[in-house]
């Protein structure tokens, strides 16, 4: 598995992994994650007085000597944290850590004293915050017969996936929904398409549920489908807020 993953990120990381999962309720669950695939670094530096050991990610810990100490860390975004004698006394930074490097902690920064990046490249770099668009996502159910609106969330998201015109889209048959969102002005600010799982395959069930996401910006979604049953536009101020149970 490692071999396979190396060939398709043309080394060994470190790569980042976004997940996205439903919960029981229904409601879409996202998260993310960083890895590499055996690719480490080692930390040399010193600390201030009173601090006894240093940690990673609340992993690998390390013992301070004489003010200074050591440890090997994978090549990856991580915390590192220093700790003293009592609980209170802590140093923690969020760093990226690409090559061997001599470091000073303080209660303020992470100081490089001397890095083995060739070329002049820097040792540590604070991890890139990626930006997040809000949107809305939108549960469409059937009920009595029809498609329509269950509940929406408010959430982030990477990047939305649209449809950048309409010949773009693929035309509404059964299982395919086409959506479009629309601003308060009536202006079109999201194109795209669902799929419904109308026929279940192997181990795949089929459904009579899926999400729709359209942009913060949208104040009425369109739903596109093949029946006047599977069609319709909806405000999204009158679409129920989703509460847990």
């Amino acid at each position: 598995m490692a071999a396979r993953c190396a060939k398709i990120l043309g080394g060994a990381g470190p790569a980042a992994v976004h997940i996205t999962a439903r919960a029981a309720g229904g409601e879409r669950i996202e998260t993310a994650g960083d890895f590499s695939l055996g690719r480490t670094v080692v930390v040399r530096g010193t600390v201030p007085e009173g601090i006894r050991s240093v940690q990673r990610n609340g992993w690998e810990s390390v013992a301070v000597k004489d003010g200074r100490f050591e440890i090997t860390l994978p090549e990856t975004p991580l915390e590192l944290v220093a700790r003293g004698d009592d609980k209170r006394t802590f140093i923690m930074h969020h760093a990226e850590l690409h090559c061997d490097a001599e470091v000073h902690l303080t209660k303020e920064a992470l100081e490089i004293v001397r890095g083995g990046c060739p070329e002049g490249a820097a040792a540590w770099k604070r991890p890139e915050i990626p930006v997040w668009e809000e949107i809305h996502s939108i549960l469409l159910d059937f009920k009595d017969g029809a498609l329509g609106p269950a509940h929406r969330t408010a959430r982030h998201l990477g990047e939305l996936p649209e449809s950048p015109d309409e010949d773009k889209l693929p035309a509404p048959r059964e299982g395919v929904l086409q959506v479009r969102g629309y601003a308060e002005n009536g202006a079109l600010v999201f194109r795209g398409w669902q799929q419904l799982q109308m026929v279940g395959t192997g181990c795949i069930l089929p459904t009579t549920t899926v999400f729709v996401d359209v942009p913060a910006t949208a104040a009425l979604v369109e739903i596109k489908g093949w029946s006047a049953q599977t069609s319709g536009r909806f405000a999204i101020s009158e679409i129920p807020v989703y509460a847990p149970q």
